[in-house]
């Protein structure tokens, strides 16, 4: 993240006579009057916030507040802030943050804390001779610098977070929660579902089967049964295509799946069960091998803690995490889902434990940031689409010009009456609509769906399959190798066995032996060495499946492929 994203020239203040903080804070704001008691905040947390080296930091965390606001304060005089044996303050950042956007209150803290700590950043707001010049130079300062996340210690997000080594009080918990709401990933309110059936049945495609159906009742066309089979395929393909999609089109509630039912939780000291949708910021949660992280929580404490970052980052190794804060001197540069002492909703604890503090629940997690951009995608017409709705256009002029000089032929030439042409002409039109192209279309583009869906794809609506089908070129900035995140046995040395295992097909194995060829499961799972050589493997295991260590995760798949019941041994 930047400052410059949060400030706003206009925000930005210089001050030559400072008065009283009380008297400076309420003159600050040009956009909004704070209450007397934000004000006291702001004075409380210029004296606890003063950094001792003439930068503080107030500020304030409010409820009926939308979105971060960020002012800049120049004092060229200065302004004392109560502490002791601190220098005169020469520049003040005050911000203030929603109470329910924890994370972003968290990461402009640090953020600000590395910034005022650059060396070059007062003299660089003190040659300032307007607010765009501070706006300017700020931006300059972030965008030469190595830039680095200052992480605060324990005590520190104790304060900031109001809470503490015992966690929250059960009624503090329940305030909290019906201040923020749930845990839980929120979709966006979409089109209802008879909208969705109903565009189904006013496609460019099923428009023209409409019209072609509906010609065929004409009286004189005399083909009524050629018009009910046309509109028994539009209303059976608009049927299938919107069960298709009502059933792919599930991003949110996949998202949901990865954050955990429960968790264990301190309250009023104890260590508790709580459900995960109940967790609020402030709580401090329990971290177990093999436990999924239901929230975005900054690390307190850590015994070896490894956590599988994959799905945010999409490296399959574990990381491992810590507790302590991230050293001042700037030399590393890390993204916000890259800090080694957070950890993050959806990923996994692969070995170790630890505590943590709730930072950012429901849709202010990284995965609700997610959530958020698979509804905020627009929709645009696929290549097929595009080449239908051609194809529909070329079909009607084809048709009606076909039918228009049959009916000059049939009067002028064929001797026919007007009302005999022009009954001729309708079922030259008719039959020159390719009825049966929808539903095969429609099909085709479900059997992709369905193909894809086995390997865990999930497709949004029919058309896409076609999209990523013509795909010819696919831009990815992944630096490390492409993998399924996914290890496996593949050799197995006991009892007189040397087996190459071949898993690489869902749902099949194959053991190969270096002098026998293939052997079936059932052979090997009657060696008594082989079968002592698997319980050994699975009783010193703490992982389940899709969670914990990965390696010990492959021990209990090389359980599966053998077909004995690990869980029967455990």
């Amino acid at each position: 993240m930047r400052i410059t994203e949060y400030l706003q020239p206009e925000n930005c203040r210089i001050v030559h006579d400072a008065p009283e903080a009380r008297q400076l804070f309420r003159s600050l704001f040009n956009d909004w009057v704070p209450d007397d008691t934000v004000i006291e905040k702001l004075c409380t947390s210029l004296k606890t916030s003063d950094l001792g080296n003439a930068v503080s930091l107030p500020h304030a965390r409010l409820d009926d507040l939308d979105a971060p606001k960020l002012y800049v304060v120049a004092l060229t005089k200065g302004l004392s802030s109560g502490k002791e044996e601190s220098p005169e303050l020469r520049l003040l950042f005050v911000f203030f943050t929603p109470t329910s956007q924890t994370d972003t209150h968290l990461q402009i803290l640090a953020h600000l804390g590395w910034l005022s700590g650059q060396p070059n950043l007062l003299s660089s707001i003190a040659e300032c001779e307007n607010p765009a010049e501070i706006a300017s130079a700020i931006s300059l300062i972030e965008t030469t610098g190595k830039g680095g996340f200052i992480s605060l210690g324990k005590e520190e997000i104790f304060s900031e977070l109001g809470t503490g080594p015992d966690g929250l009080s059960g009624e503090e918990a329940a305030r909290r929660l019906a201040k923020t709401g749930p845990n839980l990933l929120v979709a966006a309110k979409g089109e209802s579902a008879l909208i969705k059936l109903g565009r189904n049945f006013v496609s460019v495609f099923a428009i023209l089967l409409w019209i072609a159906g509906a010609l065929c009742f004409i009286p004189g066309v005399d083909m009524p049964q050629l018009g009910v089979a046309i509109f028994i395929v539009i209303l059976i393909n608009a049927i299938f295509s919107f069960w298709q999609e009502n059933k792919a089109e599930k991003a949110v509630e996949a998202l949901q799946r990865l954050i955990p039912r429960d968790s264990l939780v301190l309250r009023n000291g104890q260590k508790v069960r709580a459900p995960a949708a109940d967790l609020v910021y402030g709580d401090i949660i329990f971290l177990e091998e093999g436990d999924r992280i239901p929230v975005d929580a900054r690390v307190i404490e850590a015994d070896g803690l490894q956590v599988n970052n994959a799905m945010l980052t999409g490296e399959s190794r574990p990381i491992y995490k810590m507790a302590a804060p991230l050293p001042e001197s700037g030399n590393s540069w890390f993204l916000w889902t890259e800090l080694p002492n957070m950890v993050f909703a959806g990923t996994s604890v692969a070995s170790g434990s630890g505590k943590a503090i709730v930072i950012g629940t429901a849709m202010g997690t990284e995965i609700g940031h997610i959530a958020g951009l698979t509804q905020s995608v627009k929709t645009e017409e696929s290549p097929l689409q595009k080449e239908i709705k051609g194809l529909v256009n070329i079909l009607t002029v084809l048709s009606i010009s076909i039918g228009v000089v049959f009916f000059f032929l049939g009067t002028k030439l064929g001797g026919m009456s007007m009302l005999s042409a022009f009954i001729f002409t309708i079922g030259i039109t008719v039959a020159n609509i390719p009825e049966g192209l929808l539903p095969t279309m429609s099909l085709a583009l479900a059997m992709g769906v369905q193909r894809m869906a086995k390997r865990q794809v999930l497709v949004k609506s029919l058309p896409s399959v076609e999209t990523l089908g013509s795909t010819t070129v696919i831009c990815t900035d992944k630096t490390g190798t492409l993998t399924t995140n996914h290890i496996s046995v593949t050799r197995l040395i006991a009892d007189g066995w040397d087996l190459d295992i071949d898993a690489a097909k869902p749902g099949a194995c194959e053991f190969r032996d270096a002098g026998r060829g293939a052997v079936d499961a059932k052979i090997l799972r009657e060696s008594g060495g082989m079968r002592e050589l698997v319980r050994v493997a699975v009783l010193c295991n703490n992982a389940r499946p899709g969670l914990g260590d990965p390696t010990e995760g492959a021990l209990l798949d090389l359980a599966d492929y053998l077909e004995i019941d690990w869980n029967g041994e455990q």
